[in-house]
């Protein structure tokens, strides 16, 4: 059943994607639609560069059987084509990728969640802002993933509210990680 659910929450954009998009609006984009976790939204788009796919998404929690439909025929059509470009099956391949990249992601996480260092710079951060959060944002190479530690500070920042402090660089060839101050 999780499986089911996955694959159809690939199948949330904020413009761009209608029932009567044509074939080409939507050519190497893989799209989702509810509600998912932002590490597996990021396990799929760094899956979907060795495919030279985009992943978007086409709508929140609520969506119609009609986009559904139209999902599934979009999806129908672009995985034809990548079962051309890249062999039958490409499609298992992809989805096995991107649980594979999901887990690399978790590893990654899991090696800084809990260090004082890091904790402590969230918390001098928050006390410092308004808040601060830690956020995945690339994938520097095979088993390297760059973190980025924001602040929340409308007064200091109006223009973007988040900005980043600090980017968390993490390893796993090495299980470590470091630490940048941004400038």
């Amino acid at each position: 059943m999780k499986k089911i659910i996955y694959i159809l929450i690939l199948l949330i954009s904020f413009g761009g994607f209608s029932q009567e998009s044509t074939d080409s609006d939507n050519q190497g984009q893989i799209l989702y639609y509810g509600l998912m976790s932002y590490l597996r939204i990021k396990a799929m788009e760094f899956t979907a560069k060795e495919y030279n796919l985009e992943v978007k998404g086409v709508a929140g929690c609520m969506v119609s059987h009609e986009l559904v439909d139209s999902v599934k025929s979009v999806h129908l059509r672009l995985w034809r084509k990548m079962d051309s470009i890249y062999g039958i099956g490409a499609k298992k391949r992809y989805e096995k990728n991107v649980e594979l990249e999901l887990a690399q992601i978790q590893k990654s996480y899991d090696i800084i969640k809990d260090k004082k260092d890091i904790k402590k710079l969230l918390r001098k951060e928050k006390r410092e802002n308004e808040g601060s959060t830690i956020s995945l944002n690339n994938k520097l190479g095979d088993g390297v993933y760059s973190w980025s530690i924001y602040c929340l500070n409308s007064e200091k920042y109006p223009e973007k509210r988040w900005n980043a402090e600090y980017e968390v660089v993490v390893d796993l060839t090495q299980m470590d990680y470091s630490i940048n101050q941004i400038k």
